[in-house]
């Protein structure tokens, strides 16, 4: 599935672990991302690479 690849993508690319509380958000933010129409694998990793590291520069 897209949306599983490119979140599971992610986690590796940001040294995540699919257990930490940070990847439950990004989950859930790949599925929001696809549902609004990111039907890109490529883009969608990079949206939530992207979310990941703005959250941790605030």
């Amino acid at each position: 599935m897209l949306v599983e690849r490119a979140f599971l993508g992610s986690l590796g690319i940001l040294g995540l672990s699919i257990r930490e509380p940070e990847a439950v958000r990004l989950a859930a933010l790949a599925i929001q991302l696809f549902q609004t129409g990111l039907h890109d694998e490529d883009l969608l990793r990079r949206a939530i690479i992207g979310a990941h590291d703005e959250r941790n520069l605030q």
